[in-house]
């Protein structure tokens, strides 16, 4: 997570390497740390009026730092000798600004995880990632040149929205969203994460925020028989008194 207190952008991405790939967690950090390095900047030099869902000039911003990472994965392959398949990792880049009355906030991704706007008290959701399922069970796909060139498939990994008020904006990696929701649809489905809050996640929120990264650090070591996978969540919570969020 990055803030840029002089433009105001926050920026976090969560990533989540192949299981098969010996170097995937190494390709993760690098996406994770390229991608909330860079965008802030490029973010900074659009004007306000390309903040609108299918723009082309945002999705080039979105994808031009997911560019970097990948260039960044691509050099670390070249320098260590070893195939860029080994770094394969996803990646799920949101930033969020204040605007006015509102939170401007965008979203990019590719491969499985899951981003959502979640609001307890109306019970809704934003989605705000496309679940890349893959061409094969427990499949996914991986950032790389090839998805990143195409301009057509990247307008649709690009969500755009803005909302008044909302209890958290949340990024998980399949180690949460897999045992949490099960399938994608689940993932998008307001009762289904009315659930999941009201079971799962409002007790960690629900008391002092001092202790709230302590406990969601707890809550993710829970036991569901065959699910082992690496588990990353974050958490975006608005602060209704200024401008700024608690990650």
């Amino acid at each position: 997570m990055r803030y840029r207190r002089d433009i105001g952008w926050w920026v976090v991405a969560v990533a989540d390497g192949a299981g098969s790939a010996p170097l995937s967690r190494q390709g993760a950090q690098v996406a994770v740390k390229t991608v909330t390095e860079v965008l802030p900047e490029r973010l900074s030099k659009l004007g306000m009026d390309v903040f609108k869902s299918n723009n082309k000039t945002l999705c080039e911003c979105m994808v031009g730092a997911a560019a970097d990472a990948t260039q960044q994965i691509e050099e670390d392959a070249i320098f260590s000798g070893r195939p860029v398949t080994d770094f394969s990792t996803t990646l799920i880049a949101t930033a969020m600004k204040r605007d006015g009355d509102e939170w401007l906030c965008v979203s990019f991704s590719v491969g499985d995880g899951g981003c959502v706007i979640w609001d307890a008290p109306t019970s809704s959701i934003i989605p705000m990632s496309l679940t890349d399922s893959g061409e094969f069970a427990s499949e996914t796909r991986f950032i790389d040149s090839k998805i990143l060139n195409n301009a057509e498939q990247c307008l649709t990994r690009l969500f755009v929205h803005r909302v008044r008020s909302f209890t958290a904006l949340f990024l998980m990696t399949d180690g949460v969203s897999d045992p949490g929701f099960e399938t994608e649809t689940s993932l998008q489905n307001a009762d289904k994460w009315e659930v999941f809050w009201s079971e799962q996640l409002e007790p960690v929120f629900a008391e002092d925020t001092d202790g709230t990264s302590q406990r969601l650090l707890t809550w993710l070591e829970f036991f569901i028989a065959g699910e082992h996978d690496d588990r990353t969540i974050v958490a975006c919570v608005p602060n209704v008194e200024s401008d700024s969020t608690a990650t």
